[in-house]
């Protein structure tokens, strides 16, 4: 039997403690009492699903799990809800029809009393990597930390769609690389990392495979997401 992606947990220990879950428009938004000043926020971008799955992304287990973590390290978190980003694409522009619903999840993270707007942090996964390719490459002046998870550079469907061909990150940027990855998805994120490697801090998982943080339920796996964390609440409550 398949397995349900929905139902699938983090593999990371996520610490017992309140934790509030709203649900907004464009988000979800995870916020550890109590809310007294206004904090900084990191934003989880899931990749594209089956269209036909019941539940997007944002009621996935995984991500509710990633909203809590985050939470409980100090930040606002949230789960965008991309409601058209389906798999596969139909067409290499296809991907592009939910660039406009991320920025309009950008914009209610921001316009939350909870937040302080000019720090916030995009934490894309898979085929969210995608939605990031231009404020990557010329980033707004809020934007402080951009991690990118198992991430797919291209558009499969169609390999000349290369939204990642000039990019060279403009803030803070992480990226976890997996070992047992898809091989055409591995050649094009090494691709990415050869020409703007220097640029980018690379987080291996040598053993793990796309979607390691469910999947893989090792030590390993744990190292890298805590890795991942860290990098972002630095990147956040650092100085700019």
């Amino acid at each position: 039997m398949p397995l349900n992606p929905a139902q699938l947990a983090l593999v990371a220990d996520v610490p017992d403690g309140q934790v509030d879950r709203t649900r907004l428009g464009r988000i979800d938004l995870y916020v550890a009492p109590p809310a007294e000043r206004a904090r900084p926020a990191v934003l989880f971008v899931p990749g594209a699903y089956a269209a036909g799955q019941p539940l997007r992304p944002h009621d996935w287990l995984a991500y509710s799990g990633y909203g809590r973590l985050a939470a409980q390290n100090g930040v606002v978190a949230a789960v965008a809800d991309l409601p058209k980003f389906h798999w596969p694409f139909a067409d290499a522009t296809s991907w592009s029809r939910s660039v406009d619903d991320l920025a309009q999840a950008v914009d209610e993270l921001r316009a939350r009393p909870e937040v302080d707007a000019d720090r916030i942090a995009l934490w894309a996964f898979s085929g969210g990597a995608l939605l990031l390719a231009e404020s990557l490459a010329d980033p707004p002046p809020w934007l402080r930390a951009v991690v990118l998870s198992y991430p797919v550079v291209y558009v499969p469907t169609d390999p000349a769609a290369y939204p990642y061909a000039n990019v060279r990150p403009g803030c803070p940027t992480a990226l976890i690389r997996v070992g047992r990855e898809e091989p055409a998805w591995l050649a094009e994120v090494d691709r990415l990392l050869e020409r703007v490697g220097e640029q980018i801090t690379r987080i291996d998982v040598p053993q793990g495979r796309h979607g390691f943080d469910v999947l893989d339920d090792s030590d390993e796996s744990r190292q890298a997401i805590d890795a991942a964390l860290a990098f972002v609440v630095d990147g956040l409550t650092g100085q700019p």
